[in-house]
């Protein structure tokens, strides 16, 4: 349910009559989102809109939300998923992933892992395609952009460390693939005390 105007915007008269529509049975077994975008959502309706149990997920802009970043991690339903919108989509500047997968984390003990899905904070419908066709830019400059062929790439790469960020602790840190014998080995110890000739004679 997108933009923003069909909750932020519309009077009170119209909210009343789709609020039961969106707690309604009639729902079940559909995934409605609801998104808002390009600012903040006051705390009144984020309480609201939070708490209608025929929506399945919320997407906020947490780039220019950030007041919605602490309403989120003040409280979120449990079981609904939040689209974070952690990739600006209203500029043409590379991400910050380092910010935005911190920006992540700072939401799993609140929504949880699971239920976070990662999203740009709006349509990319404002920024350039592809950065691709622009071969005469310069390199340095170049660099420092993202189209929105760019921010989809953000966006999945951003996804994936979140997801396998865990893992690859895991993995780096466990004593299956760490040998704590290995720390007390000398440089002597890589080389062989025989020659190449009794090693084949052996053989």
């Amino acid at each position: 349910m997108s933009p923003p105007s069909c909750w932020i915007l519309i009077p009170t008269t119209y909210k009343h009559l789709l609020m039961p529509t969106l707690n309604s049975s009639l729902l079940s077994g559909l995934k409605v989102l609801i998104e808002t975008y390009f600012s903040d959502i006051p705390a009144e309706a984020c309480k609201t809109l939070t708490s209608l149990k025929g929506v399945a997920g919320f997407g906020f802009d947490l780039v220019r939300g950030t007041k919605t970043l602490d309403l989120v991690n003040t409280g979120f339903p449990s079981g609904k998923c939040l689209f974070a919108g952690v990739v600006d989509g209203r500029n043409i500047w590379a991400n910050d992933l380092v910010v935005s997968l911190n920006t992540l984390k700072s939401l799993e003990d609140k929504v949880g892992k699971g239920n976070i899905v990662v999203s740009t904070s709006c349509s990319l419908l404002h920024t350039a395609v592809d950065l691709a066709n622009q071969t005469k830019l310069d390199e340095e400059i170049k660099s420092w952009l993202t189209f929105a062929a760019q921010k989809v790439q953000e966006v999945n790469s951003l996804a994936f460390f979140f997801s396998n960020g865990a893992a690859h602790s895991s993995r780096k840190f466990s004593p299956r693939v760490t040998n704590e014998n290995a720390a007390s080995l000398k440089g002597s110890d890589h080389r062989r005390t025989t020659n190449v000739s009794a090693r084949l004679a052996a053989q």
